[in-house]
Order: structure tokens, then sequence, then C-alpha cells
């Protein structure tokens, strides 16, 4: 446990932030005289600090390129959201569209100016990647508010608005962060949520208190991450290829593939897709019964077998298909 007599612990975000905020209350900057809001700069004038205002875990190439693109068409992008830093300032929210802009050669970029300090940007470059045009994921969602969290510096209202997640989420980060401190942890070893959440349920398993099972959550949050890493190591036209995907899956998985393959056809029978699925079989059974392509007699059986797939009902046990024999490789789809 800490002595009561220690100095406060103090997260290196927010070490970053006074730090930043210092540059800000100095800055030397002129682009704003007369009140203005948004000017235009000179692009080597723009800095950026990713590790603080890109929530996301790095450039996505494809929408850079989509902007470069649109660009080349005559299109003028929105003003970056900025702050004033030294003789400059910083992006805020913009980091794609200002490597657009560097790509396609341009030697001024439009901005907007942030009034606020530097933990309201920090907090505005949050929300503002939680709602973009491509908007933060789960697991970043997750980490920034863990970072929000470990600033002590925004209330819980302000971590669900920004980040997007529930306030019950953002309880448990923070009753996590009690207990990696009260157990002598610096809680910025634990950068990434997953991990600073396995880190405390070890903790409590220690003490008994629950064991390390994985909640839903836990699973959410890891099969996110490994799908993430799965994109940035596969071509779009890799994983949009169903057929790719399942043999890297078998290949992964070896003699587990059949549990994978038990596990999906479980995901599949309880996603509410497979509801708007039948749904549209069904009309699709109802026109083809007025057109006489097929009878009534027909259109249930077909109905039938694709419902005989699923959904699940709340009584229902789910029972993995199991093949008769090693020479049972027919998947019941």
């Amino acid at each position: 446990m800490q002595e009561t007599n220690e100095e406060p612990w103090t997260s290196d975000i927010v070490r970053a932030l006074r730090t930043l905020e210092t540059k800000r209350s100095n800055s030397t900057c002129t682009f704003f005289k007369n009140n203005r809001k948004t000017v235009k700069v000179p692009i080597k004038s723009v800095h950026t600090l990713p590790e603080l205002m890109q929530p996301r875990s790095g450039v996505i190439e494809p929408h850079v390129s989509d902007l470069i693109k649109a660009l080349k068409n005559g299109a003028e992008l929105p003003p970056l959201l900025v702050m004033e830093h030294g003789k400059g300032v910083l992006v805020i929210d913009g980091h794609h569209r200002l490597e657009a802009l560097k790509s396609a050669e341009e030697k001024t970029v439009k901005v907007t100016i942030f009034k606020g300090d530097a933990v309201g940007a920090f907090k505005q470059a949050t929300e503002a990647n939680s709602k973009a045009v491509q908007p933060l994921n789960n697991l970043e969602r997750q980490n920034r508010a863990w970072e929000m969290v470990r600033t002590g510096q925004y209330s819980k209202n302000d971590v669900v608005a920004a980040a997007s997640i529930s306030r019950a989420q953002v309880g448990i980060m923070r009753k996590a962060l009690k207990i990696l401190l009260d157990n002598d942890h610096n809680p910025d070893a634990y950068g990434h949520w997953f991990k600073a959440n396995k880190r405390v349920q070890e903790i409590d398993a220690d003490e008994g208190l629950h064991d390390t099972e994985f909640t839903q959550q836990d699973i959410d949050l890891r099969a996110q991450c490994i799908a993430d890493g799965m994109r940035k190591s596969m071509k779009s036209s890799d994983y949009m290829n169903p057929a790719i995907l399942a043999k890297a899956l078998q290949i992964v998985s070896g003699r587990r593939f059949q549990e994978i393959v038990d596990e999906s056809v479980y995901l599949h029978r309880t996603s509410p897709m497979f509801d708007k699925a039948v749904e549209g079989y069904t009309l699709e059974l109802d026109e083809a019964v007025e057109l006489g392509d097929i009878t009534h007699e027909e259109a249930e059986a077909s109905l039938e077998a694709l419902q005989g797939q699923g959904p699940i009902s709340d009584n229902e046990t789910y029972i993995p298909w199991v093949a008769d024999d090693e020479t049972d490789t027919d998947i019941p789809f």
C-alpha cells in the first residue's frame, strides 16, 4: 500500500499536458490577430504531437489516399483544429488531412483556433476522433478513455461524452486505477486498457476476489485487437475474401479449427443480422409465390430450412455441431 506521506501519483499524460499548456500560454504565434478564428497558415508552422492528440493507433493510409484524391479533384478540406504552440500551431484534430495536404505538396493550410487549455484540447481530440468520418474503433475508444481516467482531470460525464463509452465502463476504469495505485503499480505502465484490466484481474485473483476467466468485455477487446492487427498485415482484398480468411484461420488454429467453426455458427445464429436476413428472405419467397415461380409449400420448406440454423431462443441450449466421424467435414451453415 502507498504511504500517506508519499507524493501523490501523477500520470505522464498530465506532465505532458502541463508542458503543452506552458507552450500554449507562452506562445508567440501571431496568426490569430484581431480575434480571427480561421486563417491560412504556412504548413511548415503546423506541428503534431500524435501521442497526445491522435487517439487512434496510427494513420489510416486508405483514408489519406481518399483525401489526396479529393484534393486532386479540386475539393477543399475542412480546416484543421489547432491550438497555439510556440511560434506556430499544434494539430488537435485533422492529422489525416494534414498528411494529405503534405503529400499534395500544399504550402498553406486552413486552420481554426481552439479557445481552451491543453486539458480541454486533449478532451476535444478524443471527442472529435470518436465521431469522425473514420471513427475510433472500440479498442481505440477504450484506450483513450483509460488515458483520460489516468489523468484525473476529467469528470465521468466528460469521458463518456468524449470517448463514447458507457458510464459503467468509466466507473470500472476508475476502480482499476485505484486498485493499481493501492498495489504500488504505475498505471502508466499499462497504457492499453486491456493490459490494465488484465493486471487488475490478476491482483483480484491473488486476493481471492474472483478467478481470471475472461469476461465478454475482455473477449471483445482482445478480438478487436487481433482484428486490427490482421487488417494491418493483410491487403483489403484478402480480408474481404471469405475463402482466404477462412483458410488463414484454419492454418493458425490447426486442430482447434472445428471449435472456431462451432463458435462461428453460434455467433451467426445469435446475430441480429440473422433476423434481418430471415425477414428479407421471407419477402423474396412471398414474391416468388405470387409470381408462380414456386409453390406455397416450397416457400415454407425453404424458410424452415433457413430458420433451422437459428436464431437460438432464450430457452434453447446451444449444442455445437460435431462431425459423425473424421471424414465428415460438411459445415452446417
